[in-house]
């Protein structure tokens, strides 16, 4: 009879034992779903410079020795957002310790490509390097959301071979605007390296080492951008212009 009771003992335990871990289990799992929709919703409620901002977190730049460092969208052209890496500096004068005086000190500038998932540091225009970051940040539809980048990448190109013998390229793009179509030159031809970072304002002319030169010529209502590859004696020259509000990059290739 001792040993019956004890029996039935131990199974009322053990059943006690496997509801408690049965609960805790369920406990445990409402928790990770509570932590997980708290997540979610948190990320859904992060603005386009809240999410760029840290996606540059997550890179490889040395944070290490800039552990203030901020960041801001300089500006969005087509899919790629331009951003500052920068730290506050206090150049306050001693003398007038209430008049607080901060600039911003600049770290690195980026290239965030949104369509291929890339970033670039293009602080040096001659030293273009891609850097690494957390791809599971990366949301190509919420960044495009947020961001409010409506942008088709691929062009609609042809290519022929004029009177003269030269090959011409033309594609047409659907933004107009002559910052997008001058970032989106300087990235399809992979022109990063030689080209300016910023379209120039005026006529400009400057050399690429000892056997190149390119020439800007600023217009109302065309850009016109020539290489010449003394060296090989070439030129491609670039044409970039509005048509049916539509932007178009018109290329040529002449020999001397």
């Amino acid at each position: 009879m001792k040993k019956d009771v004890n029996k039935i003992v131990e199974n009322i335990v053990f059943n006690m034992k496997k509801i408690i871990f049965f609960n805790v289990l369920v406990l445990l799992f409402c928790f990770s779903c509570n932590d997980n929709n708290n997540q979610n919703k948190q990320e859904e409620e992060l603005d386009c410079e809240e999410i760029i901002s840290k996606i540059v977190q997550s890179s490889s730049l040395d944070w290490k020795h800039y552990p203030e460092a901020f960041t801001r969208i300089d500006r969005i052209s087509g899919d790629s957002i331009f951003i500052k890496v920068f730290f506050d500096m206090d150049i306050t004068d001693e003398n007038e310790p209430n008049t607080k005086q901060v600039v911003e000190n600049t770290i690195a500038w980026l290239l965030l490509c949104v369509e291929d998932n890339k970033m670039y540091n293009i602080t040096y225009n001659n030293s273009i390097q891609e850097i690494g970051f957390n791809k599971m940040l990366f949301d190509t539809k919420k960044i495009k959301e947020k961001c409010d980048i409506n942008y088709n990448k691929e062009p609609n190109c042809t290519n022929y071979t004029d009177k003269k013998g030269n090959i011409k390229y033309i594609c047409t793009f659907p933004n107009q605007e002559f910052e997008v179509l001058y970032d989106t030159l300087k990235i399809k031809y992979g022109l990063e390296d030689e080209l300016l970072k910023k379209l120039p304002k005026k006529d400009t002319v400057y050399k690429i080492g000892e056997q190149s030169d390119i020439k800007y010529k600023i217009s109302n209502d065309t850009i016109g951008i020539e290489l010449f590859y003394y060296e090989i004696g070439g030129s491609t020259l670039y044409k970039l212009y509005k048509r049916n509000e539509e932007g178009i990059i018109d290329l040529t290739t002449n020999s001397f």
